[in-house]
C-alpha cells in the first residue's frame, strides 16, 4: 500500500476518540429519526450505554497508519475493534473493495441484559400467553430457561413471518454443544440458513475455529427442533445476519464534505507543486486528510514560510 492509499484510508478510517463517538453519535441520531417498526428501544438504548462506556474508557489516538476503531452492532450486543489493515484494494471511488486484516476484538463490549417473561409482555405490549407460545414455537432466540424460569434479551424484536438466518454461538470458555447430543462433537457455532428451496433449511457446525464439522438440510419442522434446543440451553447466543457496522467518520455534513474535498484537493495540489523534500509532501498530505492535525499542518505550512503563498494559491484556484 502506497502514500495514496494512505490518504484515502484516513479521509474516512476512525482513528481517535472524538472521531468515534461523533460516529455513534450520528448514528444515534440518525437511528432515532427513521425508527422502523420493528426496531426496540432497548436496542437504542443500548447504544447509549456503549456511547457512555466509549467516553469513559482511555482509548489512545491510533499510531499505525492503516489502523482504525471499527464498531459491530448486532442484535444482542454492540463491540468495538480495533482493525489493523495488511492490504486493501480501493476502487475508483475510493471505498475499499478488497482487505486484509487483523482484528483486536472487544476492546469495548456491551450486552444486552436478560428479563423476565412478565417484563417482556408489558415491553411489547401482548399477553403474556402470547409470549409463551413464541417461546414453545422456538421464536424468541435470544431466550434462556433458568431455574427460576425464562428470560429474555431485552433487545429481543417481536417474531416475524419473515425467516432471518444466523448464528447460534456457544459462549463458554469450556467445552461445546455435543452436550446437547443433537451436536457433533466440537460444535461451538450452529448456523442456520435459508435452503435453495423455500421449505428447506442448511445447519452447519463449526468447531471454535470457524471449520465445518458438518452440514445437513432439513425440513421446517427438524429446523425449530434444533433451534429450540438451542435456544433454551444456557452460555448460547444467537446473532442474526443483519449486523450493522461503524466504520467511517462522520464528522463532517454532506455540504460540508463537498467543500472540504473541494478545498483539500486544492491544498493537496498546491503541496505536490511546492519545492519541498519528498517526504516533507508526503508528511503535510498526511495531516491534512487526517481530523486533529489541522492545527499541526497549519503551523508546519507557516514554519515552511507557505502560508502566504498557499492562501494566494487558493485564493488564484477558485
Amino acid at each position: 500500500m502506497n502514500e495514496k492509499d494512505l490518504i484515502m484510508f484516513k479521509r474516512k478510517a476512525m482513528r481517535s476518540k472524538a472521531e468515534l463517538i461523533k460516529a455513534i453519535g450520528d448514528y444515534l441520531n440518525r437511528a432515532k429519526e427513521r425508527r422502523s417498526g420493528d426496531q426496540v428501544a432497548e436496542s437504542l438504548e443500548l447504544m447509549e450505554k456503549f456511547e457512555e462506556k466509549i467516553e469513559k474508557s482511555p482509548l489512545p489516538f491510533l499510531e499505525k497508519p492503516f489502523s482504525a476503531y471499527e464498531v459491530t452492532i448486532t442484535d444482542i450486543d454492540i463491540i468495538l475493534n480495533i482493525v489493523e489493515y495488511e492490504d486493501i484494494v480501493f476502487n475508483q471511488e475510493a471505498e475499499m473493495e478488497e482487505a486484509t486484516a487483523s482484528v483486536s476484538s472487544d476492546i469495548v463490549h456491551v450486552r444486552a441484559p436478560y428479563i423476565s417473561v412478565d417484563e417482556f409482555a408489558i415491553r411489547r405490549n401482548v399477553k403474556l400467553k402470547t409470549v409463551y407460545t413464541w417461546l414453545q414455537d422456538g421464536r424468541l432466540r435470544n431466550a434462556e430457561k433458568r431455574k427460576s424460569g425464562w428470560y429474555i434479551a431485552a433487545t429481543q424484536r417481536p417474531p416475524t413471518r419473515r425467516f432471518i438466518s444466523g448464528t447460534y454461538i456457544y459462549e463458554k470458555a469450556e467445552g461445546d454443544l455435543s452436550s446437547l447430543e443433537i451436536f457433533p462433537k466440537g460444535t461451538v457455532y450452529v448456523e442456520v440458513h435459508h435452503d435453495t428451496c423455500p421449505l428447506n433449511h442448511i445447519t452447519s457446525y463449526l468447531d471454535k475455529d470457524f471449520g465445518l464439522i458438518r452440514q445437513s438440510r432439513v425440513n421446517d419442522k427438524e429446523r425449530v427442533e434444533i433451534e429450540k434446543a438451542l435456544i433454551g440451553s444456557s452460555n448460547v447466543i444467537f446473532r442474526d445476519t443483519l449486523v450493522n457496522l461503524l466504520l467511517e467518520k462522520t464528522w463532517l455534513e454532506a455540504r460540508e464534505y463537498k467543500e472540504f474535498v473541494s478545498v483539500s484537493a486544492r491544498v493537496e495540489k498546491f503541496i505536490s507543486s511546492a519545492v519541498l523534500p519528498l517526504e516533507t509532501k508526503q508528511l503535510l498530505k498526511i495531516m491534512l486528510f487526517s481530523e486533529g492535525d489541522e492545527e499541526l499542518f497549519l503551523s508546519t505550512v507557516r514554519k515552511l514560510k507557505l502560508e502566504d503563498l498557499l492562501h494566494r494559491y487558493l485564493h488564484d484556484s477558485k
